[in-house]
């Protein structure tokens, strides 16, 4: 199924709280972050070894505390988000604010880590450079240190 065929995504996108960005761009940041550091299990990324990283435990914090370590990021740099859910799905893109203040919206019948990338890129897409956040319900919120 197509994430944005999901009602609570159709919904987004009809109240004008998200657009839809291609899968190219998914495509793209997929590609960047299969070259990164994963567990073993390949569910997520290995932030311990991803230099300049920040993590949390999402079921350990309350909304401001989770929203205050999202503003400390380099998410918290860019005014739009793009949701990406897999390579193969269009991302979704939304202000910064409506993503800080809504994550669990995101996560609606979709298993697994998403990733919330800082939109537009502002340079090339080939560039080495993503700033993102790897976001799993109940799980651990990780991304880079805001400088």
């Amino acid at each position: 199924m197509n994430i944005v065929d999901m009602p609570a995504i159709r919904d987004l996108l009809k109240r004008g709280n998200a657009r839809v960005e291609s899968i190219q761009f998914s495509s793209c940041f997929d590609e960047h972050v299969t070259q990164l550091p994963w567990e073993i299990s390949g569910n997520r990324l290995n932030w311990s070894q991803v230099p300049n990283s920040t993590c949390i435990e999402w079921d350990e914090c309350s909304d401001p505390e989770i929203k205050s370590f999202i503003n400390r990021t380099t998410l918290a740099n860019y005014k739009e988000v793009a949701v990406v859910f897999s390579a193969k799905q269009p991302a979704l893109v939304c202000s910064y604010d409506f993503f800080a203040d809504n994550l669990d919206v995101f996560f609606f019948h979709f298993p697994g880590p998403a990733y919330f990338v800082g939109y537009p890129r502002g340079r090339a897409e080939s560039d080495a450079q993503w700033d993102f956040l790897e976001i799993e319900v109940g799980g651990k919120i990780c991304g880079f240190k805001r400088s």
